[in-house]
């Protein structure tokens, strides 16, 4: 017959073991789930930037009807409403990751602190390159 003790301590030592191995695969997942974030932040960001100058290009090229309002004013409309998408799409992101974040426990903290820390945007200075017109104009007017 087994004893007990043994039993009890193996039994305890694979609830250990499983617990950090499900650790690492959540931290895995939340780790391609921050990075597809990041990326689809940035794809947002440039192509949504394409669109907007797609857009005040052929603003500007229109031809303006009697009692129109100038371009230059249909055109900070529109970046205006482009500023309000970006800033929109970026809390979004935030708040995705946030939640990514809030969904570990202290196992994955630990995890985190000796092995794997959270991922940094690897295209962070791109986004800021591409949206720093939205960002000035909404800091401008406090959008």
């Amino acid at each position: 017959m087994a004893d007990p003790v043994s039993a009890g301590a193996t039994h305890e030592l694979w609830k250990l073991v499983s617990t950090l191995w499900t650790a690492r695969r959540d931290i895995a997942r939340n780790n391609d789930l921050a990075l597809q974030e990041y990326e689809d932040l940035y794809r947002w960001a440039k192509d949504d930037g394409h669109k907007e100058d797609q857009a005040v290009d052929d603003q500007m090229k229109a031809p303006r009807d009697w009692g129109d309002p100038p371009n230059e004013q249909v055109v900070e409309r529109m970046r205006r409403e482009f500023a309000i998408r970006w800033r929109n799409r970026k809390s979004q992101s935030e708040r995705t990751i946030s939640a990514l974040r809030y969904s570990e426990n202290f196992i994955h903290w630990i995890y985190r602190a000796v092995q794997r820390p959270w991922p940094e945007n690897p295209h962070a200075d791109e986004i800021r390159v591409l949206t720093r017109r939205w960002e000035d104009l909404i800091r401008a007017e406090g959008l």
